[in-house]
């Protein structure tokens, strides 16, 4: 049988002639060794996606619920475990009104150290299910992620809808997450590397909300206040 274009491609020993062209650099070639790196490099990429990317099956499911809200999910046998991420379209922090920048990211800190109606304590009750729970927000989006064992699916489920909907949010704990927040914004500004970011966002970005960084400032955070 003739050997496909493909099994000569990812025969060991063509990986292995590859590898040694870029560890060995004849002494004429020195002066193009970066160009030769640069090649090694898009070379791996090119070498992997071709030789193993291509073996991989992967079954991903597009369904939508009664409610018309739609999901992707992938099943495998296994162990017990569902691990899920839900995202929040449009409620990353740059839709923070402007004059309350830090606000997405103040919202999704409460979540995660909110109580129930009931007033107990959210990772309390996640953690003595051993259910993984986080909350965080990006430019565009929120997410929620949970990871749980199958029996506790429903039940890690119920707490999120009602952590979502119905939490009350106590303010000793709003007060105790905004000074966080305050502090971070204010290590932030003693550090060059946070600095130079800034400052190259606002060199690409100008005024636009991506200028700006998720913690928000000092000023603007003053100006978010509880619901009463």
């Amino acid at each position: 049988m003739t050997p496909s274009y493909r099994s000569l491609l990812c025969h060991p020993l063509v990986i292995a002639v590859l590898l040694f062209s870029n560890i060995y650099t004849p002494p004429s070639l020195l002066r193009n060794k970066l160009f030769g790196h640069v090649l090694f490099f898009i070379s791996v990429l090119f070498w992997g996606t071709h030789c193993f990317a291509s073996d991989m099956k992967i079954d991903i499911r597009d369904v939508k619920t009664s409610a018309g809200i739609g999901y992707w999910y992938k099943q495998k046998e296994g162990l017990p475990l569902v691990s899920m991420t839900m995202a929040f379209k449009n409620a990353g922090f740059i839709y923070d009104p402007v004059d309350k920048k830090g606000l997405a990211l103040l919202a999704t800190s409460l979540i995660s150290s909110g109580t129930t109606k009931d007033g107990e304590s959210i990772a309390k009750l996640f953690q003595e299910k051993g259910i993984i729970f986080h909350v965080s927000v990006d430019s565009d989006n929120a997410y929620v992620t949970l990871k749980t064992l199958s029996e506790n699916l429903d039940f890690a489920l119920g707490l999120i809808g009602e952590v979502l909907v119905d939490s009350p949010i106590d303010e000793e704990v709003f007060v105790i997450e905004k000074e966080r927040q305050k502090s971070d914004i204010r290590r932030d500004a003693s550090d060059l590397g946070q600095l130079a970011h800034n400052m190259l966002n606002k060199v690409v970005f100008g005024d636009q909300p991506h200028a700006y960084d998720a913690s928000g400032t000092l000023d603007a955070l003053l100006k978010v206040l509880p619901l009463r």
